[in-house]
């Protein structure tokens, strides 16, 4: 099942719907860009230069967070040193483009649902950078949570796809999958969300070894290994010293924190199941 001829073409008059979006964007983007440093921001920074600069963990840096959280400031590092760009305008930079090309796969994604026409995908993606950035705050804004709701979003909608059989093209796919997933695994515990549309999907199917070699399984597969290898190479200490005093003193501090964000995963999934658990053969 493909799209309509019609959803192929952008209309332009249409995308005016967008102009109030524009609006608070050209407002809210000097104040961003002049704001200072969240503490996530400046020590994850710090803490990647030192990597870059030949450090280790428990030696030069201590981090309990995943080792993803420091390596997705490295190409921050880099632009600054690159280009000469202040540092404390990377992580934003960043943050533009990561919320971009979110936007982008999703308004993508949208065109596979029928019962969407093109206003309403437009309001998707109006509210989708609206709440990205002016409803993040000024202090949020770019932060790890963010790039994991940048991924989840497409990746869960890709999820829903593959389960409705819906054809996305090849190239395309992937690419979101992949980066998407990447984004997701900067605070794995997310990795749930995935994993419950995976199991939902076998019950559709009731075919469980063909789910697991679909292609945001294969995906996720993937990233898995590659972070585990860099993990073992760059990260030793994190698994033997790190992540017990993580589980030692996060979890017990953030256990109320938790619990909420379980109801809001749960609301959140329902309504991806809601279509999703419609019949797979069902136009």
């Amino acid at each position: 099942m493909d799209v309509d001829s019609a959803d192929k073409r952008f209309s332009w008059r249409k995308s005016l719907a967008l102009f109030p979006v524009f609006a608070v964007l050209a407002v809210w983007l000097p104040v961003q860009m002049n704001a200072s440093l969240n503490t996530n921001h400046a020590w994850l920074l710090i803490c990647a230069q030192r990597l870059l600069d030949g450090g280790r963990p428990l030696t030069d840096f201590y981090e309990p967070n995943p080792p993803l959280s420091i390596l997705m400031y490295v190409p921050d590092v880099l632009l600054a040193r690159l280009t000469h760009i202040p540092i404390y305008y990377t992580p934003y930079i960043f943050g533009l483009l990561a919320m971009i090309l979110s936007g982008w796969a999703l308004f993508g994604l949208l065109k596979k649902f029928p019962a969407l026409d093109e206003g309403s995908r437009l309001a998707v993606i109006g509210s989708f950078f609206i709440v990205s950035t002016a409803g993040a705050s000024i202090m949020f804004f770019a932060d790890r949570d963010e790039y994991v709701a940048w991924g989840l979003l497409p990746f869960m909608l890709c999820q829903l796809l593959i389960t409705r059989q819906v054809i996305i093209e090849r190239k395309r796919l992937w690419t979101i999958l992949i980066c998407a997933g990447i984004c997701i695994f900067v605070k794995p515990h997310f990795l749930l969300l995935p994993a419950a549309l995976v199991i939902h999907r076998m019950v559709a199917r009731r075919r469980f070894f063909f789910v697991l070699r679909d292609p945001d399984v294969v995906a996720l597969f993937i990233i898995g290994i590659a972070y585990a290898a860099i993990i073992a190479c760059l990260f030793r200490d994190y698994v033997t010293v790190i992540f017990p005093d993580f589980v030692k003193l996060y979890i017990p501090v953030q256990r109320s924190l938790i619990v909420g964000k379980k109801l809001v995963y749960g609301v959140i999934l329902l309504a991806f199941l809601k279509w999703g658990l419609k019949p797979v053969n069902e136009n």
